[in-house]
């Protein structure tokens, strides 16, 4: 079984950078694919947690990510 995939990176993250998230998309198996960018947030002091608890990711990236695993609940691959 093949399930859907969905990436979050940061272009600036020295963590996870997309020279280590690009490669890993591409080669997954799965035919639905979706990669969102995270831009960042003032204040989170560690960067690669920003997408988890920023406040941008909250307003912007969130309903992203919610939207799109909305979109595929019940589905079977």
């Amino acid at each position: 079984m093949v399930a859907p995939l969905l990436a979050v990176a940061d272009r600036h993250c020295p963590i996870v950078p997309p020279e280590a998230v690009l490669p890993f998309t591409e080669a997954a198996g799965a035919a639905d694919k979706t990669l969102l960018w995270y831009e960042g947030d003032t204040g989170v002091a560690l960067r690669h947690l920003g997408p988890l608890i920023g406040a941008r990711a909250l307003r912007e990236l969130w309903p992203q990510i919610l939207s799109w695993v909305r979109e595929r609940a019940g589905r079977r691959p």
